[in-house]
């Protein structure tokens, strides 16, 4: 196994950081959405939140762990995307200027998992600056379902 713990360990801190984004102050969606109306995008349903929660963030999680580093572009990508996730939140909290539920596993777990994660590729060996570059680009990619892309209706 060696150092593919650490996808294992994002599993965990997804799932950590999916319950604070519910329980936490008054929940993600609700402050998400406030964000979303002051930008002029469509606030987004529960069924969202849950679908790509559930249908997509867990299991691409779970299968980034199960390839862990045979194909670290890909394990390393999803766990970027994650880190992006968790960067959002602190974006959401400079606009909204309210805590956004999600932020503290965000911080203190999945930014530096993944950058504890990154080093010890890089620095083994295992990872180069390309294939870190490439890591980024699906990181980036993962994200694409939780874009606001849809505008408010008038």
């Amino acid at each position: 196994m060696g150092k593919d713990w650490v996808f294992w360990a994002m599993v965990g801190a997804f799932i950590l950081h999916a319950l604070e984004e519910q329980f936490a102050a008054g929940g993600f969606l609700k402050n998400y959405n406030d964000y979303l109306k002051k930008i002029g995008r469509a606030p987004k349903s529960f069924q969202w939140l849950y679908s790509v929660m559930l249908l997509y963030a867990l299991p691409g999680t779970i299968i980034a762990a199960l390839i862990g580093s045979r194909i670290l572009i890909l394990s390393l990508g999803v766990m970027f995307g994650l880190f992006i996730n968790a960067v959002a939140h602190f974006v959401l909290i400079i606009m909204s200027r309210k805590y956004s539920s999600g932020t503290l596993t965000g911080t203190f777990i999945i930014i530096p998992l993944t950058i504890y994660s990154y080093y010890i590729f890089m620095s083994g060996g295992q990872l180069s600056i390309t294939g870190a570059l490439w890591s980024f680009l699906v990181g980036g990619l993962f994200n694409i379902p939780t874009i606001p892309y849809k505008k408010l209706e008038k």
